[in-house]
């Protein structure tokens, strides 16, 4: 039910149903928006409230506490649907004035504010971000920050963008910065291998 120009929000844990969540919601000419599960539902229920989303995104782990937050709100779980075959999408209708995602503000000002994206945008900024690294698919690009930070939004764009290869760094790792380095030595040594 979702139709384009709608907004999708996106609840599930940190790992690669970012990557899933985040293509599926754009190819259906939706624009997303990122839950970071680390935060207060009460927080949460703001965000889907203000973008008015149609329809969460969740896994199995996110899926129980998303039943609570929003009544009527159409929940569709991704760990079920990873297991079919969904088929392929040749190319992504790229209107470059549409939304991309919302991504909100802190709130420590007071209510956060959803800051809304637009898909040129982000075109812009990886073609600036290309030019000046060069990313390439021999390189990889760890997401230590929280999805609905705008880093993270750099992060997925330029890897799509460039081919490279996205490793998202578990929770338990991102702020421990000895574990952070054994895990880049380790990616590097992986798709060295490749």
């Amino acid at each position: 039910g979702v139709e384009k120009d709608d907004n999708v929000a996106f609840l599930v844990e940190r790992s690669e149903l970012y990557l899933f969540s985040i293509l599926g919601i754009l190819s259906a000419g939706a624009a997303y928006v990122p839950l970071d599960d680390a935060l207060p539902d009460e927080r949460i229920k703001f965000m889907i409230d203000d973008t008015d989303s149609k329809v969460i995104i969740v896994d199995d782990e996110t899926y129980n506490r998303a039943e609570n937050l929003k009544e009527e709100i159409k929940l569709l779980n991704i760990s079920n649907i990873i297991e079919e075959d969904t088929g392929t999408s040749s190319n992504l209708d790229a209107v470059y004035g549409n939304l991309a995602c919302i991504l909100y503000t802190s709130g420590t000002t007071g209510i956060p504010k959803g800051v809304k994206v637009t898909k040129k945008s982000i075109v812009n900024l990886v073609t600036v971000y290309q030019d000046k690294y060069a990313l390439s698919s021999d390189d990889v690009y760890g997401l230590f920050s929280t999805i609905g930070f705008d880093a993270a939004l750099l992060a997925i764009a330029a890897v799509l963008y460039s081919g490279a290869c996205l490793s998202v760094v578990p929770e338990y790792i991102r702020l421990d910065i000895k574990a952070l380095n054994d895990k880049s030595e380790k990616d590097e040594m992986i798709i060295k291998e490749l």
